[in-house]
């Protein structure tokens, strides 16, 4: 078969690979969860079967007399069973459910759970999958030449081929096509490598040329050009394993601390994966040139894992604080601007490790493989040792390292494990003697351990400090970064891998309460409800003060060890005798939870921020639904700003196809940036005396009136539509959903923007009335007053998110005529004046 076809099959293998990788990743990830403790379950299960697999083939790439033929039945099982694995998925998705709450399993017993239940589903495409590796590299020594150019060229080609399949998936096939027809379309890619591979295979008969040279290749074919000599077989095992886990362990760290700088997007891990494979195909590529050249291989992997280190580790002091042009391109002009700033922060970061990564495994299978016919059973042996060291770095970095040691640290064992690796080569080199080896690699070592060890321990941060004690508090936890901010007025943030979410800010304490008050009210008599995500535990203690047993659910224990810095919003809250806090994933805990709730609400303050938009689906909505008891209520968070009308749209009508009786309300009190959503069972139904009775309770009507609330009335009138008003509203189109998560891309640079105005008078254009689904309130001029102040308060609002302050004051003072009494319609009057250009300075109240 000529060269050129085969390397494009190898390409080929390669894109599939990936596109089937990230597909199963993220199948899995939607049922087992994101918590790292979960994600460690699926890779280890993904990167098991690859070592099995290339164990297994890679004796039997050398035995068998027609090893295109069997390549071709390989690439033909990834895509058959690739088709049966979301029948497994569906079919051992209720087995999962059913053994997670019949043996009740903690933490680590739910991460054996969920390998055993991934390794269940991956463990056949996913063998096959790593056995192709020794198989197409058998393939690659057909041509001669050597075993180090031969490799490397098959290595960095197929690892291209990765790299195309990545940032397709990443970045078109998930957003445009959906999952199904992504994985359809990688089956297909099996499919025609198949069939090529089974035609080619006619030439390959046993007892024509080209078997014969496939299966008894001489030795003097493929003499080396290098100097060194067949030792350290069992050093390079040793060297295989820890090279596969520093590169895990690497790109673990290395998401984490881009994850603080950038949006931490399904664009930057995409970005991320991209250029990672991108380096290593190019160090591979650049590993088949120096092959070519004279010299040890075992001193040329020295000097690579010894770069590597001293990379890691000046990359690390570069990364302490971000960039400055990383600001200037992120300020949200364009989407394009915000993908070029972080390209360039990948790149910077990423690229040159990953380059030396891709140099390294070649290097070590030249120093260690000799003979091609036993190429693919030595390939095998590395391979398996590499991948499985892979999927165990990353376990150790993600759930030891970084939340007992932190990232700093992290990254000085991977950088001090690479200096051991190189150590380990440069006693197996040729030249120079053991004596003198000692000595010179003594004096190299010496001062990057020197160096390594002067750098202070460092703490990552999004933006620049305010001032010298702004940072309170500070914990990199199993997965993201928190950290407390308390700026000079001694207003708090929440931060988790630099993206606020939550606080002592005014409108954040507003969306902290209203999410526990509003569905709790508007439900007749809430026993139990759950809400998903703690922030500052200001949902939580709101909940607790109407009796009822409340659970959280929070993906990040580090939140909650933040939650002494804001007592005066949780009060303690987790100390409560009726308060329970879950450690989990929201749709692991919602599809396994015991009990069924009254309320669920669901907070979360950044659609972009990781697995979010995940959290805005369909399914996760019927997760919801399901989970409810029959009279239940949903409710939800939702973006009024740096989210297009499109989108906003998008998620409202992807609520309502699960909650045909949703409402929206906008807390008008102060401009705040946000909506609720609250989908109820049957058309909404407001009893305003039982409403009234219970806002009455001294501990609720104080929360509430912190945030102006604590007249039922007020409260009422935050609603904008619902139901038939609000389906014609966002109208006909797409959903967001599990297979195709649309919001996830189409906000991506959104949050940078301003777009409130835009949405809030869209839905001030549907406003309903409120008094059509109020009962037992006889206050029909109140009523009016309300709604007539409600406008003026909507269209103020508007005006001012306009920068048309004399506006804006304008309506603010119409409501606080029709509303005298009210003391936030006061507030916004003053507000609106102090923001007008020939306004005097503003001064302390």
């Amino acid at each position: 078969m000529r060269q050129f076809w085969l390397y494009n099959l190898f390409f080929l293998s390669g894109v599939s690979a990936l596109i089937y990788e990230l597909i199963w990743q993220r199948l899995l990830h939607l049922v087992l969860g994101v918590s790292t403790l979960a994600v460690s379950a699926v890779l280890a299960a993904f990167m098991g079967g690859l070592a099995l697999g290339a164990w297994l083939f890679g004796r039997l790439a050398d035995r068998t007399s027609r090893p295109l033929l069997l390549y071709a039945w390989m690439e033909a099982g990834i895509g058959g069973s690739a088709l049966v694995v979301p029948v497994a998925f569906s079919a051992l998705t209720g087995l999962y459910v059913s053994a997670y709450s019949w043996l009740q399993v903690g933490p680590w017993g739910g991460l054996l759970l969920r390998l055993c239940i991934s390794l269940a589903i991956l463990i056949i495409p996913s063998t096959l999958i790593g056995g192709t590796m020794p198989v197409m590299s058998r393939l690659a020594m057909w041509r001669g030449g050597g075993i180090g150019p031969n490799f490397s060229l098959f290595y960095g080609v197929n690892t291209l081929g990765a790299v195309l399949g990545a940032a397709l998936t990443g970045f078109v096939f998930l957003h445009y096509l959906g999952m199904a027809a992504t994985l359809w379309l990688a089956v297909g890619v099996n499919a025609a490598v198949a069939l090529m591979a089974a035609l080619a295979s006619r030439a390959e008969r046993p007892g024509t040329r080209s078997s014969a040279r496939s299966t008894a290749i001489s030795d003097s074919s493929f003499v080396t050009i290098q100097s060194g000599r067949p030792v350290g077989r069992g050093l390079a095992l040793v060297c295989a394993a820890a090279t596969g886990a520093i590169t895990l362990g690497l790109e673990v760290v290395w998401t984490r601390v881009l994850g603080i700088f950038a949006s931490n997007s399904a664009y930057a891990f995409a970005l991320m994966l991209t250029v990672v494979l991108l380096g290593i195909g190019l160090g591979s590529l650049a590993q088949r040139w120096w092959s070519r050249r004279p010299g040890d291989s075992w001193a040329r992997l020295t000097m690579v894992q010894w770069l590597l280190a001293g990379t890691g580790v000046a990359l690390l002091w570069f990364f302490r604080s971000p960039p400055a042009w990383l600001d200037r391109y992120s300020d949200g002009s364009s989407a394009v601007a915000l993908f070029a700033a972080e390209l360039a922060l990948t790149v910077s970061a990423l690229l040159l490790p990953a380059f030396l990564l891709g140099l390294s495994f070649p290097l070590l299978v030249t120093a260690v493989v000799h003979s091609p016919n036993h190429f693919g059973n030595w390939l095998g042996r590395l391979y398996a040792i590499n991948t499985i060291a892979s999927a165990g770095g990353a376990l150790a970095v993600g759930i030891l390292f970084i939340p007992w040691l932190g990232l700093d640290r992290t990254f000085r064992i991977l950088a001090a494990a690479s200096l051991a690796v190189g150590f380990i080569a440069w006693f197996c080199a040729a030249r120079p003697k053991p004596a003198w080896r000692g000595l010179i690699g003594a004096g190299i070592l010496l001062p990057m351990v020197i160096a390594w060890n002067c750098l202070p321990t460092a703490v990552y941060r999004k933006t620049a400090p305010m001032s010298a004690n702004d940072l309170v508090f500070y914990q990199e936890g199993d997965n993201g970064t928190v950290s407390v901010v308390q700026e000079p007025s001694g207003r708090k943030s929440l931060l988790v891998d630099g993206q606020p979410v939550a606080g002592t800010g005014r409108t954040i304490v507003i969306d902290q309460k209203i999410l526990a008050h509003l569905p709790l009210l508007l439900h007749r008599a809430p026993q139990r409800a759950l809400t998903v995500g703690f922030g500052s535990g200001g949902t939580s203690h709101s909940m607790t003060l109407h009796g009822l047993q409340v659970d959280c659910v929070e993906i990040e224990r580090a939140v909650t060890a933040a939650a002494p810095q804001f007592d005066s919003e949780n009060h303690g809250v987790l100390a409560h005798p009726r308060f329970r806090l879950i450690v989990d994933d929201a749709r692991s805990w919602l599809r396994v939870a015991p009990v069924s709730y009254d309320v669920i609400a669901t907070d979360c303050t950044n659609l972009q921020y990781k697995s979010n938009g995940d959290l805005y689906t369909v399914e996760y909505f019927r997760l919801m639904q399901q989970r409810l008891a029959g009279d239940g209520l949903a409710a939800a968070w939702v973006p009024a700003n740096g989210i297009a009308e499109s989108d906003l749209k998008t998620l409202l009508r992807s609520f309502q196809a699960v909650f045909p009786h949703t409402s929206v309300w906008f807390i008008n009190t102060l401009a705040t940036d946000f909506l609720v959503v609250v989908g109820t069972p049957t058309e909404l139904d407001i009893d305003l005396a039982r409403i009234r009775e219970r806002m009455a309770a001294p501990e609720i009507r104080q929360d509430l009136d912190a945030i102006g609330l604590s007249d039922p009335h007020r409260l009422l009138y935050t609603f904008l539509v619902a139901d038939d008003a609000l389906a014609a509203y966002t109208g006909s189109g797409p959903l967001n959903s599990d297979d195709r998560p649309v919001l996830s891309y189409s906000t991506y640079g959104a949050g940078l923007r301003s777009t409130i105005a835009t949405n809030l008078l869209g839905l001030a254009a549907c406003r309903t009335d409120v008094a059509a689904f109020v009962r037992n309130d006889a206050s029909t001029t109140l009523m009016l007053r309300h709604y007539a102040a409600s406008n003026e308060a909507l269209l103020g609002h508007i005006a001012h998110q306009m920068g048309q302050e004399q506006e804006a004051l304008r309506h603010y003072a119409l409501g606080a005529q029709l509303l005298p009494e009210d003391k936030p319609f006061r507030e916004l009057v003053y507000s609106a004046y102090v923001h007008l250009p020939s306004a005097p300075p503003s001064t302390t109240r």
